[in-house]
């Protein structure tokens, strides 16, 4: 269901950058204010060292580049670059809708994390790209420049992080080395291709299905830090996962008519099995044979933790469904 489509790009980014709601392209002020404003030429240095050492690294290419940068974004107009000339790219890490502020269009991006990036930053297309700015001049972006980089990425990045651009002829590349491990690039020097949702009108099927509706997810709530799910889970089986068991509570809650209302917080944890522990309070409105077969259609199914048991939170707001 396009629900589910746009429900997983959300987590994605929930999981990858820190916010749910943080990777559309926005106004300069959206991103949010630094801890820090001193030692900024210092910062600025250690940014264009840092953004030069990532382009060499990628160019490089040797042993254990995912676990250097185990976190990397590509902006929508260099991601459109490189898949015009490696049609394999698009099939590599995690796609990314980047919605307009009014929220009537979407740019696609992409971004790996963790053993996803092996394949990402040896991609030839990727490669090919950056080997151009293996010998460019880095400098700390215009303040034009970091107009661009701001539209183009995550609102969570501090105002003041230091900027960096490569030259190499006509082609301006963009980077924010935002922590050791965390890079994002974009194609200053290109515009990117907005597209606009299909607006013809939904199926009757379609229309049916969105009106049978028994909840709506508010958000998704971590109970280990991001780094514990970016190493032992992939943001894809995560998405994927919490997917299905918005789909499988919704499911069982339309078979019983459920006429409960308000807010329901359920508790999922995973292991290396699958879904292995299901908890939530007791709800007025929801038989509890309703949660043993939550209990019972979740064991087993994605996500699945590589290491050690991960769990979270969905939190839901109830409404009666309609048959």
């Amino acid at each position: 269901m396009l629900r589910n489509g746009r429900f997983s790009r959300s987590i994605v980014i929930g999981v990858l950058v820190g916010a749910l709601s943080g990777c559309a392209p926005k106004s300069a002020p959206a991103h949010a204010p630094s801890a820090t404003a001193g030692n900024t030429n210092a910062a600025s240095v250690a940014a264009r060292e840092q953004a030069r050492a990532f382009v060499a690294d990628v160019l490089a290419g040797g042993a254990g580049l995912e676990q250097r940068h185990s976190l990397v974004m590509v902006g929508p107009a260099l991601y459109a670059e490189i898949k015009a000339h490696d049609a394999s790219f698009e099939h590599l890490g995690t796609a990314v809708e980047l919605m307009n502020p009014n929220g009537q269009g979407s740019a696609a991006a992409r971004v790996c994390s963790a053993e996803d990036c092996a394949s990402f930053l040896r991609a030839k297309g990727l490669r090919d790209f950056l080997r151009q700015f293996g010998g460019a001049e880095f400098r700390s972006a215009t303040g034009a420049e970091r107009k661009i980089m701001i539209e183009r990425s995550p609102d969570n990045f501090p105002e003041d992080a230091p900027a960096t651009v490569a030259v190499a002829d006509e082609n301006v590349l963009g980077i924010y080395a935002v922590t050791e491990h965390m890079t994002w690039i974009e194609l200053l020097s290109k515009t990117f291709q907005v597209t606009f949702p299909d607006l013809e009108p939904p199926t009757a099927e379609a229309r049916r299905i969105d009106a049978a509706r028994c909840l709506k997810l508010d958000s998704v709530q971590l109970e280990q830090p991001e780094e514990a799910f970016a190493k032992n889970t992939s943001p894809k089986d995560l998405a994927r996962g919490v997917a299905q068991l918005v789909d499988l509570v919704d499911g069982l809650l339309l078979d019983v008519n459920s006429q409960a209302t308000g807010t329901w917080t359920i508790r999922f944890a995973f292991d290396d099995s699958g879904v292995s522990k299901v908890a939530a309070a007791a709800r007025s409105g929801i038989d509890r044979a309703v949660f043993g077969r939550i209990e019972a259609g979740a064991a087993g199914h994605s996500p699945f933790s590589r290491g050690p048991e991960l769990s979270f939170q969905l939190q839901l707001t109830l409404r009666p469904c309609s048959n």
